[in-house]
């Protein structure tokens, strides 16, 4: 359904660029006085607009919209139960069976009123004992025949009324795709020599997983389990040191008065996350678990809410308890990993595994980005095309500004002055306009590379690389491209394919670097070296 391809779609822009605060991980915990300000926020969205527009966007949103596609669906089909449970006489045909069900369907505060009043003979007393009695009728299958109309025309009919959705501007048509400007590379860059064949280039090494980091992943799953509170010890006595899962009731008070969102009850806190403002973690350290301590702190100027910047409160903390996570059994590990895993080391080996892959991606990362840049020193085109430098721009705005100021009812230039605290204007100037042209930069280079060097982007290709990525995200290839002109597409993934070409022909150095000492290596060193210590570490763990 189209309509929910755009939902689908806005959703994974979401997650691109806007940085949601913080939640504890238990439900009742109130909301807490979050360290990163607003002002970080925008420069995370800006960095989220500076990506440059390439395959890895394509990728980087499928992925966003797989994860976001499920909550989606469940949150439409909710609210439009909820919405057409209000409205059933103006889209149903209620059968005798539901009749009497139907007609005592509350709307409004009024309707529970009268109904309560004419009906009190019945028993009702509440609001609740009106609800009990429309959803507990005779059977439940009196509400499968009120749900399950004729056909599926009623609710086409009701999908296609007015609604709060318009407000969004969801509709049935199909997107605008504007194709993407067609140019001859050899106007604007002609390459004679080869060095790009074997471009140097040092990076750091792959970061590699240790035990703590291990650790902390099984201590985070422990939030998760069901008899979290049965496992966990909880210390009552001693004091709090730096890493500790403190419980604490904190009140917030600015000038003697309490503020909004200052208080909150049993909320955990690890000491040395940064998830509260300065000060109040670091007010907790070496303080007497089970004693009550007032802290005084101050909100960062540009904290992001207009009472609190740079406001000196104080924070009256109890401090319930630590939480200590168990010795980790066999038992434990098949419960933390949904049965995945049946004994500590399998479901060990498998964190380190998930954790390692991560940053051998991020390596990998930095060595393609070192070959880019070097690149743009190498190759540096003294004219671009400039209606493919406003494309860009265009595209940029249209994935990552217009959807998000438009779910938040604003103009486009009032979302970036909130979200960049500059006018659209300097925006365009100094965001915009300089990622757009190094985009472009980069992709004329690469484009230039590939046609010597005689590589393309055949139809089987493309369309085996975008099955690829959709059997991964678990959607289908139409999915995937939505809204997308494939021209573009196709640009994308032959630089992209242009780039793994170049990064396997690289010559990499990896640096290590520490106080005492640098030096460096080639890349295949690196990687015997890190096989064999991996080697050692295992049978060490054998024996």
């Amino acid at each position: 359904m189209k309509k929910k391809q755009v939902l689908v779609a806005m959703a994974a822009g979401c997650a691109l660029i806007l940085a949601g605060c913080s939640s504890s991980k238990k439900e009742t915990e109130a909301p807490v006085p979050q360290r990163k300000a607003e002002s970080e926020q925008a420069q995370e969205t800006s960095a989220a607009a500076e990506t440059e527009v390439a395959a890895a966007e394509t990728e980087a949103a499928a992925e966003a919209a797989v994860e976001t596609e499920a909550a989606i669906e469940t949150a439409v089909e909710t609210e439009a139960a909820a919405e057409t449970a209000a409205e059933t006489e103006a889209v149903f045909e209620v059968t005798d069976e539901t009749e009497e069900a139907a007609d005592v369907v509350p709307e409004t505060e009024e309707d529970f009123e009268i109904i309560l009043e004419d009906e009190s003979e019945d028993g009702w007393e509440t609001e609740d004992d009106i609800w009990e009695y429309v959803w507990e009728t005779e059977s439940e299958g009196d509400w499968d025949a009120y749900w399950d109309t004729e056909d599926e025309e009623d609710w086409d009919a009701y999908w296609e009324t007015e609604s709060e959705y318009d407000e969004f501007d969801y509709t049935e048509t199909e997107p605008e795709i504007i194709p993407r400007p067609e140019y001859n590379v050899d106007d604007y860059l002609t390459i004679e020599d080869d060095d790009y064949k074997n471009i140097k280039v040092q990076v750091a090494p792959a970061q590699q997983v240790t035990d703590e980091e291990i650790q902390s992943e099984i201590d985070d799953a422990f939030y998760y389990l069901e008899d979290y509170d049965d496992l966990v010890v909880k210390k009552k006595e001693g004091t709090v040191a730096e890493g500790d899962n403190v419980n604490i009731d904190y009140v917030g008070k600015k000038d003697g008065e309490e503020f909004e969102g200052g208080s909150a009850e049993g909320t955990d806190l690890v000491i040395g996350s940064g998830t509260f403002i300065p000060g109040f973690e670091e007010g907790l350290i070496g303080k007497e678990i089970g004693s009550t301590v007032d802290l005084d702190v101050t909100f960062p100027e540009n904290y992001g809410v207009e009472n609190l910047n740079g406001a000196q409160v104080v924070f009256t903390v109890t401090i319930n308890y630590v939480t200590e996570i168990p010795e980790i059994t066999d038992e434990i590990a098949e419960k933390l990993s949904d049965g995945e895993f049946t004994t500590v080391d399998e479901y060990k080996e498998s964190i380190r595994e998930e954790l390692q892959s991560s940053y051998d991606d991020e390596y990998k990362s930095s060595v393609t980005n070192a070959v880019a840049a070097t690149l743009l020193n190498m190759y540096s085109p003294e004219e671009l095309p400039q209606a493919n430098i406003d494309y860009t721009k265009d595209m940029i705005v249209a994935q990552y500004i217009d959807p998000y100021a438009a779910m938040y009812g604003m103009s486009k230039e009032d979302f970036v002055e909130a979200a960049y605290s500059m006018t659209y204007d300097e925006f365009e100037a100094e965001e915009l306009i300089p990622s757009a042209t190094q985009s472009v930069e980069r992709e004329v280079i690469l484009e230039a590379i590939a046609e010597k060097e005689g590589i393309t982007m055949t139809d089987d290709e493309l369309q085996e690389v975008l099955q690829g990525y959709a059997d991964q995200y678990g959607i289908e290839v139409e999915e995937l491209v939505y809204g997308q002109d494939m021209g573009y597409v196709r640009a994308n993934e032959l630089e992209l394919k242009v780039m793994n070409w170049l990064t396997e022909n690289a010559d990499v150095e990896v640096i290590y670097e520490s106080e005492d000492f640098s030096f460096t290596e080639t890349e295949a060193e690196a990687a015997a070296e890190t096989e064999a210590e991996t080697a050692a570490s295992e049978t060490e763990s054998e024996a």
